[in-house]
């Protein structure tokens, strides 16, 4: 209960009084800013944009496909296989390729 009261007792007082030291001081008001100063420019800026070129995704993913045995793994895993073959071969191209999706 103690808390609270003084608490409050305190937050009354310094909204009350809050910045007793300024009731004497003058506002002064600041100077006017002038424009910009002129002054001539002896460098022309001249801006040329960053461009990067854009990926071309049309070239052909040419990778050798792997032997992959028959009646030795379930279709799972042939999915898998054909899928980690379809990785390599993105890698190997560095993006000439289409990045492929595992459709298991």
């Amino acid at each position: 209960m103690r808390i609270p009261l003084l608490t409050f007792t305190l937050v009354t007082t310094v909204v009350a009084f809050p910045w007793p030291f300024t009731q004497d001081a003058q506002v002064t008001s600041l100077p006017a800013v002038s424009a910009r100063p002129t002054a001539t420019k002896t460098h022309v800026p001249h801006h040329v944009p960053h461009r990067e070129p854009t990926p071309s995704f049309k070239q052909s993913c040419e990778c050798s496909q792997p032997i992959i045995p028959i009646d030795v793994l379930t279709p799972f895993e042939k999915c898998q296989m054909e899928f980690s073959n379809r990785m390599a071969c993105y890698y190997r191209a560095q993006g000439g390729c289409a990045l492929p999706t595992l459709a298991c």
